[in-house]
């Protein structure tokens, strides 16, 4: 056999060259570029995911925030409105002044007011037809509190019409930011019925059900306590008309809304 068919000088030759320093190279380039490169936009992602979630979650605080320290009827409650100016100033470029947060803590003092401020003022005053216009320009902007203004307008029938259909269009787009005043208020429509909305307790329980939930994150106010108090009877009034079955059904409801709200799907 001749010396170069020996194996055993096949296996010589691979020994003594070994695999050169480029081909490593090359090698562990591609295992990173297959494996690692995924992996990195995968933690970007990841990351990015989460500082998303986190400044949403940030702009919701900081609207209650504002909504507090904009609203005179939460004068009194100074530990929430404290939260509240902490709650700015930890997400403000430039905190607020001392004497200022001062004065807001205190409830001497209220960050600039909006329309539907303005609306509200009209509407303590008596004069409806002011304050229907201001909610109206107001809720059409999308402000929450003018949305629910807007809902009784149309169900006390304030420089309005009673339209309970209208009500509840517009009850529902401020439940849609959380009301627990305008899921309240749905309740009372479909409890009753009336005006273009036929009773439904099903729907009057999923709704006083919603209510409750909604109120509960936002504070421990005096006014907020015995908000709940009555929502609460009231449910348990609605639900000694309705059967298991029904309860059930209501409460079914109410998660399904509450799912669709949080993934965005509530139209």
């Amino acid at each position: 056999m001749k010396e170069e068919n020996d194996p055993r000088k096949i296996i010589l030759v691979n020994e003594k060259n070994p695999m050169s320093s480029w081909d490593k190279v090359e090698k562990i380039s591609k295992i990173i570029s297959f494996v690692g490169i995924p992996l990195v936009i995968a933690l970007l992602g990841m990351s990015f995911n989460k500082q998303q979630l986190k400044e949403t979650v940030n702009k919701d605080f900081v609207n209650i925030a504002i909504r507090i320290l904009s609203d005179p009827n939460v004068r009194s409650d100074r530990k929430l409105r404290k939260w509240a100016t902490e709650m700015v100033n930890l997400t403000a470029p430039i905190p607020l002044p001392k004497d200022v947060t001062n004065k807001l803590n205190k409830g001497e003092l209220f960050l600039p007011q909006t329309k539907a401020y303005e609306g509200w003022e009209a509407w303590k005053q008596g004069d409806f037809k002011k304050a229907a216009e201001l909610h109206y320009l107001a809720a059409k902007a999308g402000n929450r509190a003018a949305q629910y203004r807007m809902g009784l307008h149309y169900q006390r029938g304030l420089y309005t019409q009673t339209n309970y259909v209208e009500a509840v269009n517009w009850h529902k787009k401020a439940a849609k930011q959380g009301s627990s005043g305008s899921m309240d208020e749905l309740s009372s429509i479909f409890e009753t019925g009336g005006y273009g909305i036929t009773k439904n307790l099903v729907q009057a329980n999923k709704w006083i059900i919603l209510g409750i939930e909604a109120a509960q994150p936002v504070g421990k106010s005096e006014a907020l306590i015995r908000e709940m108090k009555a929502m609460i009877l009231k449910r348990n009034r609605i639900e000694s008309k309705l059967s298991e079955g029904e309860k059930k059904k209501a409460q079914l409801l109410a998660g399904q809304w509450s799912k669709m709200i949080e993934s965005k799907q509530v139209q």
